[in-house]
This record gives structure tokens, C-alpha cells and sequence, in this order.
């Protein structure tokens, strides 16, 4: 985990291996600020996001208390968050990063490890399209979703499953699908 003297010397790197400040923080992320009540916060909200429920929960939970624009939400919610899992976990098959392992016990993963690669992160993808979704339907709000977004993000290096570097990339993927499901959604509706 720790970077090697090549690497800091400025010779070619593998790209699957962390960089120095991507093992930096981690290790920072995963052994600072950890009390009992926060850890197990962020376990419940990252579990949340499996599969990017806690997304489709929302939109659906926007949906069915009646909000304006609940039903259009959860349907462009679901349009945006499935097609980036699917893109981002063939972008995981791709890359083929391992997710962080070490002997040392202070950075043991928190929760179960997903059996798949780490780069980028689904739970950050998933995130990132589903705040862009909503931001449309309700743009006063785009500040609660993206802040959610980030957090739902975050908890998986924190949880001592994601190199950060993972995360800014799902961040990126998410980001970045979401602009390609506007375009087609633009086309398909006034096409």
C-alpha cells in the first residue's frame, strides 16, 4: 500500500496500482475520524446504495407522495442510474483494478467486499447519474443531491473499499453518463 521510491522517482507506474496520494489518503480515510456512531451511519447509507436503491427509493418515495413531478423523476431516475452500472461495470471488467488489501489490521475493510474490480466506483457512478436525474425535476434541490451524491461516494473509501482515485472516477462516469442519457433522452423526446 505503501508507494515504492520507483514510482515517487518518476518512472513509468503501472496504472492498476495506486499512486502515492491515492494510498496516502486512503490510509488517512480509512484510520481517521471513526467513531462508532458514524461508522455504522455510513455502513447503513453505503449498504443503501447497493444497486443504486437508495436512488430509486427516493425517486419513488418523490413519486408516490404525490410531488409534481415524482412519476417523469423516478422514471428518468431508473432511465440514468442502470445504463451507468452497466457502463461502469464494464468499464471495471476493462481496467481490472484490485480493490485495496493490506496485512494491516487498522485498514480491514468495514463491510463485505464486493467480488468485483475496484476502478471506478459503481456506488459513485450510480450516485452521480441519479443527482444529475433529479437536479432536473427539481433544481433548487441540486445542492441536497449532489451532497448526497458525494457522501454516498465517499463512504466506500472510508469503508476501506475503494482507493479514492476509484471513487473521482465513478464520480467522472456517472457524471459524464448523465450527459450522454440527456442527449438521447433530448433526441428520443423531441426527435
Amino acid at each position: 500500500m505503501e508507494p515504492d521510491d520507483k514510482t515517487a522517482a518518476g518512472a513509468a507506474r503501472d496504472p492498476l496500482v495506486p499512486s502515492p496520494w491515492d494510498s496516502r489518503l486512503f490510509i488517512a480515510l480509512r484510520t481517521k475520524g471513526h467513531p462508532r456512531l458514524l461508522e455504522t451511519l455510513l455502513k447503513w447509507y453505503s449498504r443503501a446504495g447497493n444497486y443504486g436503491l437508495f436512488w430509486v427509493g427516493l425517486a419513488a418515495a418523490a413519486w408516490i407522495a404525490g410531488a409534481g413531478s415524482g412519476r417523469g423523476m423516478f422514471i428518468v431516475t431508473l432511465m440514468f442510474v442502470y445504463p451507468t452500472l452497466l457502463v461502469n461495470f464494464i468499464v471495471k471488467l476493462i481496467v481490472g483494478r484490485q480493490r485495496p488489501v493490506s496485512d494491516d489490521p487498522r485498514l480491514a475493510p468495514l463491510v463485505r467486499v464486493p467480488s468485483s474490480p475496484s476502478f471506478p466506483s459503481s456506488h459513485a457512478a450510480m450516485s452521480f447519474a441519479a443527482a444529475a436525474a433529479m437536479t432536473f425535476y427539481y433544481s433548487a434541490l441540486a445542492p441536497v443531491f449532489y451532497l448526497l451524491a458525494f457522501v454516498m461516494s465517499w463512504t466506500r473509501v472510508y469503508l476501506g473499499i475503494h482507493y479514492p482515485s476509484d471513487v473521482i472516477a465513478g464520480m467522472a462516469t456517472g457524471f459524464a453518463c448523465s450527459l450522454i442519457w440527456w442527449l438521447l433522452l433530448a433526441g428520443w423526446v423531441l426527435g
